[in-house]
């Protein structure tokens, strides 16, 4: 699908980081211990919880034959 907006851009951009950038790395490589890694789980929640807000504000900009498009 050809991006129509700046907004199918941002949403489609956001979209990809929430569903394949992988954190696990990062996480092993700066959580050696218990508290650490409770700190950057509740980050990733809080990180998730963010884009997510950020994706759903977006969603009007899809085109209507996108399969994610929610019309007003």
């Amino acid at each position: 699908m050809r991006i129509k907006s700046i907004g199918h851009a941002e949403w489609e951009i956001l979209n990809e980081m929430i569903s394949n950038i992988a954190i696990d790395g990062l996480k092993q490589e700066m959580c050696p211990d218990e508290h650490a890694s409770k700190r950057f789980d509740k980050a990733a929640s809080n990180m998730a919880s963010m884009l997510n807000k950020m994706l759903s504000t977006r969603r009007k900009h899809l085109p209507a034959e996108h399969t994610h498009y929610k019309g007003d």
